[in-house]
């Protein structure tokens, strides 16, 4: 008797545990690499576009039209941007073929862009690009093919101003393309929201193959981007969506943006229920669940609750399973807010988990049941983007924002690469014959990365270790070598050679000591120099531009008799003074401009052709006053690595000192060329001027000197110069007295610079 239950207590035990360690909650070590160099993997950018802040806000500035699996000449990237606000141009979109990034296809739109998507035609049997974009009071809905060129428009609605300024701006962005109601046509559907302007919130959906509006409906709550889904249902089809809560006061017949709601909508716009789900600017979330037909949302508010006032009293965030026409299914929740979630195959068994990442760095993987099956803490937030499959020696990966930063990780949370800047989404676009994903597409708001992706080797850390620590590296392999080189020394060599050797070391630090000493005095008194000189200069240039106003003014005032306060001699000296005082505050601007070259640093590509033309525009008057005939070369779609004011800066300095040396002079003529070696764009103007002294030529980029001793500041090639060798060019000069002269500026390509800026 005794034995049987020892017996049994054995086996309960062991059951026992079975199922505690079944049911045990795995710990997540969630420690992120503080230096990206060192993960397995790297994205290597081959383009780059980074907007600043002086275009209108565009939610996806580049979307993949064509994913490449195989050859990898087949994927197709499409891009969008709006023009800087200080320009005068239409906004672009452009479609390019992979790799090289070619432009097949360029179309220019009198619209201000707000978002970009790719959707198929099923007439066409291909895909196109389309756009939502603003004109005055009304929003538009364009659609784009590349080859051939192709486009059609739908007018959506209008707004009216709120703010002054005499426009209205949406900011209208694209949800998905779904086939919601099976009659095997995706439609698409995107949101109209106003912000600070008065007009509709409107939930859009319409038909791109036939470019029509199959339904719209208010709803005063924003719908986001990435929470709307089809409901699945082929009895009663629709959509199932949440909204967000921004309490900007905006109500409807159904919709209140002060609450969050979990809505669907069936396929004629008709509202089926709207519930509220939180309140008070929390906003909730929604996401497919396992099942078809079923959904994950969380919440504030219980779904049987109907509270128009506030949360419940007993405040807590709730995690549902629910079906498509909103009953619970499972429940679980929380003290702790949610941030966002995601379902994902963490052990590639054919089952996902459920990853949940809560507020204070908390995350948490869940099963169908709702129970926490591994959970961990880590010192920032964690956001969902996108799966990323076929990860090399991964297999399913996930594209994550975590404090700020991008990057790819595996199903247990560890970094696999990571972006230098913050995106919105991380898109695949090329994979090869095998299915291992190669290329990807990184966007956010104004701004786009498409990068290839590296696997680092033993010897790529090796080599970014000994960058790291390469002076204590070399220092200690230069201490073993001194002290090898010290104990044979010692052993070869008396006590006296070793104090004649520690006397030469101390003559050696003293002499390093002065040669120090005499480089900071060489470089004080140069720095001196260059002021005294640059004051100097500005003195005398002030001076020589004030002289006719002291002139002037000092003849007014000595002036005597009735003909002394004529008008006409009173506004000939006034004039004259007026002038004077113009050439000085002018020379006064160039001079600030000057200073300022530097802090306007700001790389991008700009097209050659376009500053040349606007160069000649604006000094097409003198030129056609003059009888100057003018000859441009080059290629018209080369753009090199600069700023574009600053290099119009460039051209038109050279333009006008060009004209300025063909004054009567005989067929005056001004020859403009560039061309490019690979990497390097050659810039030449060459006139058949009067030429420069050789004497003069050494010093004609020096701040200050001048050869035109009347009309000269001596800025303006000092500022080309200045600009051209900012951006990494360099620039020569040569002449012959009555020949003419040629200068010429070496300037990177643009996306050739080595450090990716």
């Amino acid at each position: 008797m005794k034995l049987q239950l020892l017996t049994w207590c054995i086996v309960g035990c062991i059951c026992l545990g079975l199922v505690s360690s079944a049911f045990a909650v795995r710990r997540l070590d969630l420690s992120f690499q503080d230096d990206p160099r060192y993960l397995p993997y790297a994205f290597a950018p081959f383009y780059l576009a980074k907007d600043g802040p002086q275009r209108r806000w565009l939610t996806r500035a580049v979307e993949v039209l064509h994913v490449s699996h195989g050859p990898r000449d087949t994927a197709w990237l499409v891009f969008a941007h709006n023009p800087e606000l200080t320009e005068d141009m239409t906004a672009q979109v452009y479609f390019a073929k992979l790799p090289q990034l070619e432009t097949v296809s360029d179309n220019g739109l009198c619209l201000t862009l707000t978002d970009l998507y790719v959707v198929s035609d099923s007439k066409e049997s291909r895909k196109a690009a389309v756009v939502l974009g603003y004109r005055s009071d009304s929003l538009f809905l364009m659609k784009l093919f590349p080859k051939p060129e192709r486009r059609d428009s739908l007018y959506i609605c209008s707004g009216k101003d709120a703010t002054g300024d005499g426009f209205w701006r949406p900011k209208a962005y694209f949800i998905d393309t779904m086939d919601y109601d099976y009659d095997g046509r995706a439609e698409l559907l995107f949101f109209v929201n106003t912000e600070r302007d008065i007009g509709p919130r409107l939930l859009v959906c319409v038909d791109p193959t036939d470019m029509r509006i199959r339904w719209r409906r208010a709803v005063a709550a924003p719908v986001g981007s990435n929470a709307l889904f089809d409901c699945r249902d082929r009895t009663s089809p629709g959509v199932i969506f949440v909204t967000q809560s921004p309490g900007n006061g905006i109500v409807d017949s159904v919709y209140d943006d002060h609450n969050s709601y979990l809505s669907r909508i069936d396929s004629s716009g008709k509202v089926v229920f709207a519930r509220i789900m939180a309140t008070n600017f929390q906003n909730a979330g929604l996401i497919r669940g396992w099942r078809e037909g079923e959904f994950l949302v969380t919440h504030q508010i219980p779904l049987d609750t109907q509270a128009t006032t506030g949360p419940p009293p007993d405040y807590c965030m709730y995690l549902s399973c629910i079906d498509g026409l909103g009953r619970v299914l499972e429940s679980s929740k929380d003290t702790i807010p949610f941030v966002d979630c995601w379902l994902s195959d963490r052990n590639d068994e054919g089952t996902r988990d459920l990853y949940v990442a809560q507020k204070y760095g908390v995350v948490r993987i869940l099963n169908q049941k709702l129970q926490v099956t591994a959970e961990g803490r880590s010192c920032c937030g964690i956001g969902f983007m996108r799966s990323l499959s076929s990860w090399e020696n991964v297999g399913r990966a996930m594209a994550l924002s975590v404090q700020g930063t991008t990057g790819a990780y595996n199903s247990d949370l560890k970094e696999l690469a990571r972006t230098e800047s913050p995106y919105l989404d991380i898109i695949p676009v090329e994979y090869d014959s095998t299915g291992r994903l190669l290329t990807v597409l990184a966007r956010g708001v104004n701004r786009a990365m498409v990068a290839h992706i590296e696997r680092r080797g033993l010897w790529a850390f090796v080599r970014i270790a000994y960058l790291d620590y390469q002076y204590y590296i070399l220092a200690v392999l230069f201490s073993l070598l001194v002290g090898f080189v010290v104990m044979n020394y010692y052993r070869s060599r008396t006590r006296r050679n070793l104090v004649l050797i520690s006397q030469q070391k101390n003559e050696l630090e003293k002499v390093h000591r002065a040669l120090k000493e005499a480089q900071k005095t060489i470089i004080a008194q140069e720095k001196y120099r260059q002021a005294k000189d640059i004051a100097g200069g500005f003195a005398h240039e002030i001076r020589n531009a004030l002289f006719p106003a002291e002139g002037a003014l000092g003849r007014l005032a000595t002036s005597q008799g009735p003909a002394a306060f004529s008008p006409e001699w009173v506004n000939k000296y006034g004039l004259k003074a007026k002038e004077a005082v113009g050439r000085a505050l002018q020379l006064t601007r160039l001079i600030s401009q000057y200073t300022k070259l530097e802090s306007e640093y700001a790389p991008e590509a700009v097209c050659i052709a376009s500053v040349v033309e606007d160069a000649l525009n604006a000094d097409g008057a003198l030129i056609e006053q003059r009888g100057i005939a003018v000859r441009v070369s080059g290629e018209p779609g080369v753009a090199v690595e600069c700023n574009r004011r600053q290099f119009y800066i460039v051209v038109n300095n050279l333009l006008l000192n060009g004209i300025d040396a063909l004054a009567d002079r005989p067929h005056p003529a001004i020859t403009i060329e560039w061309h490019s070696d690979g990497s390097m764009i050659e810039f030449s103007l060459a006139d058949n001027g009067c030429g420069i002294e050789e004497a003069s030529q050494p010093r004609v980029f020096d701040t200050f000197y001048s050869t035109k001793p009347n009309t000269g500041t001596g800025l303006g090639l000092s500022m080309v110069k200045t600009i051209v060798e900012l951006y990494g060019g360099s620039i020569s000069l040569t002449s012959r007295v009555g020949e003419g002269t040629n200068v010429c500026a070496y300037l990177r390509i643009a996306g050739t610079n080595p450090h990716g800026e």
